[in-house]
């Protein structure tokens, strides 16, 4: 099913490997990264907003969001596709991975859907 898929996105990490990593990038990204691992950062921003009248709708509106992520994204698609990690398929690219092997599945996103989820009520 996802064949296609797989070779037009590993010429894509491939590409990334190749051109775009740096130092500064390399040690950036991984922090950029992990702020988005379980939806913290958007929990946070959530509850923060709650704090307050005037973003109160706001804080919960991304609140339901989240919990819409976990049961629709996490416990509903990723285990209906159930699509390989492209490092498992690929192989661990020149240099490795910049942060730990996630575990699951790759698709749908859930840093994307989260971030979706945050975004669409603001």
């Amino acid at each position: 099913m996802f064949e296609g898929l797989n070779k037009i996105e590993i010429e894509i990490l491939d590409f990334i490997q190749e051109r775009l990593r740096s130092g500064a990038l390399d040690f950036a990204v991984p922090y950029i990264t992990k702020l988005g691992d379980g939806g913290g950062f958007f929990i946070v921003c959530a509850l923060i907003m709650l704090c307050f009248k005037s973003t109160r709708k706001i804080g919960l509106s991304i609140g339901i969001a989240l919990l819409f992520h976990i049961f629709v994204v996490d416990l509903g698609l990723k285990p209906l596709f159930m699509r390989t990690r492209p490092f498992d398929f690929a192989g661990n690219p020149p240099g490795g991975l910049l942060v730990d092997p996630p575990t699951g599945y790759s698709f749908p996103s859930g840093h994307t859907s989260e971030a979706a989820g945050a975004a669409f009520p603001l």
